[in-house]
């Protein structure tokens, strides 16, 4: 029997949380949201995909869409736009919206740290940096540029990235970076990968690729070869897990004696447990090799990362450096907005409209300005070429992006915090400490829930 699927996507804020009573309990979402995404799956054809308007503009620059027009369902009065997936798109450069941009801004300290880190690396000397900050602060942006300074091909750079639906997938990010050393593509059929393979490491280890290949192949989950199979045919699991790390502390050495290597990890905090065991098994090798391990991470307690900062801040702090971003001071801000929208002396108007919502996050900054483009908030004047705020000012609403990454922060809130940040949101942006006393139940302990949030810099 031969089975189809289909589905249907939609983009928005849902409710979670747990349906049912003691006896049958489910975690669930529920909300106009996930009612469109079914009306979506309904109408799709057996084998295909759906999409809402608003989750099409979240994947246009990653997939290929076709737009199929306006569809009425059940539960709108208005008929709403369907889009069909047709596959992934070539990798491009993000759509500029209005030609905007900005050189790197309120980051010259951090910039020269992490420059000095890749200078002692070419020196010789390995070590491990974390870049830690919440989304939006330009983590990535700061290693890029960094990057930027160093692109002479002096420095071996190898990259993985946790994802976030990736920590039940073991060694999500070695995966990427093995893959990247041994040239093997998605579409490489597994008679290329392992012949890619091979070549790497024999390249590497010319009289030792029977300690190394077969660990490494078994790693990207390709069926060993030949006479090779001996080496695997009787491992158990923890048997198999000892020989990975070994053969890949190996290869790692053995790069890093070669050429200076940075091995850069994007969103450490998802990192998978697997690979958070294997990085951390890696860390010594820094000490022998000019090996750096660089980390991007939000600074969220309790997860991959922040056990990696630990053990390496006890372990080996002569060789650890740890770069905290904050938000842009407000002169860095507006030198920000001024960067985007090319103008030396922005309208105090349209400065401050900008500057109150997306209070110093650089990511926040960009998206409110994109936003005002796109809704016509924000025009360029057909003859001076300048942008200049229209009447339709007070009509800008937080973009998605940014809501979508404070509810995401949020989320990931203790309970009981949340709670007090509900309440504490109702009465303002602003408020007193015995208002939210009076309003909260009396056997709240509420002082060390207000200490999270500040530690959190949670604002309201």
């Amino acid at each position: 029997m031969k089975l189809s699927i289909r589905m249907g996507l939609h983009t928005g804020l849902v409710v979670v949380g747990k349906i049912g009573d003691n006896l049958r309990m489910d975690y669930t979402a529920v909300g106009d949201t996930t009612n469109l995404a079914a009306r979506l799956q309904q109408l799709a054809r057996p084998g295909k995909v759906y999409l809402s308007e608003s989750t099409q503009r979240a994947v246009a620059e990653h997939f290929q869409c076709r737009r199929l027009g306006e569809r009425n369902v059940k539960g709108k009065i208005d008929p709403i736009t369907v889009f069909e997936l047709v596959g992934p798109e070539a990798p491009r450069s993000r759509p500029d919206q209005g030609g905007i941009g900005s050189p790197l801004v309120g980051r010259e300290p951090e910039l020269a740290a992490l420059a000095e880190c890749f200078e002692r690396l070419l020196a010789g000397h390995g070590g491990i940096v974390f870049v830690i900050g919440e989304a939006g602060l330009g983590k990535s942006r700061l290693v890029t540029e960094a990057r930027r300074q160093f692109a002479d091909g002096s420095l071996l750079w190898l990259e993985g990235r946790a994802l976030a639906y990736g920590q039940t997938i073991s060694y999500w990010p070695f995966l990427e970076i093995l893959r990247t050393c041994a040239g093997i593509h998605d579409d490489d059929r597994p008679d290329a990968s392992w012949a890619k393979l091979e070549h790497c490491i024999t390249a590497l280890f010319p009289d030792q690729v029977a300690d190394i290949l077969p660990y490494l192949a078994t790693l990207l989950a390709l069926e060993v070869r030949g006479t090779l199979v001996e080496r695997v045919k009787y491992l158990d699991g923890e048997a198999m897990g000892r020989h990975v790390f070994r053969a890949s502390r190996r290869f790692f050495e053995r790069l890093a004696q070669q050429h200076p290597v940075v091995l850069l990890f994007e969103d450490l905090h998802w990192m998978d447990q697997s690979s958070t065991e294997l990085l951390e098994h890696l860390f010594p090798l820094t000490e022998i090799v000019p090996l750096l391990v660089c980390g991007v991470s939000r600074p969220d307690r309790g997860t991959p990362a922040a056990r990696l900062q630990q053990t390496v801040s006890q372990k080996g702090p002569e060789r650890y450096s740890e770069l905290r971003l904050t938000q842009l001071s407000t002169a860095d801000s507006v030198q920000f907005v001024r960067n985007l929208l090319d103008l030396d002396n922005p309208s105090p108007r349209l400065q401050d409209l900008i500057l109150a919502k997306a209070e110093g996050n650089p990511f926040f900054i960009e998206e409110v300005v994109r936003a005002l483009i796109a809704v016509g908030v924000l025009a360029r004047d057909a003859e001076s070429r300048t942008w200049r705020l229209t009447d339709r000012a007070r009509q800008i609403t937080i973009p998605d992006t940014i809501q979508g990454v404070i509810m995401a922060r949020i989320d990931r809130l203790a309970d009981d915090v949340k709670h007090v940040l509900r309440i504490a949101a109702v009465i303002g942006r602003s408020f007193l400490y015995r208002v939210l006393r009076a309003i909260t139940e009396p056997d709240l302990d509420l002082d060390p829930r207000l200490a999270d949030l500040q530690q959190l810099e949670v604002q309201l």
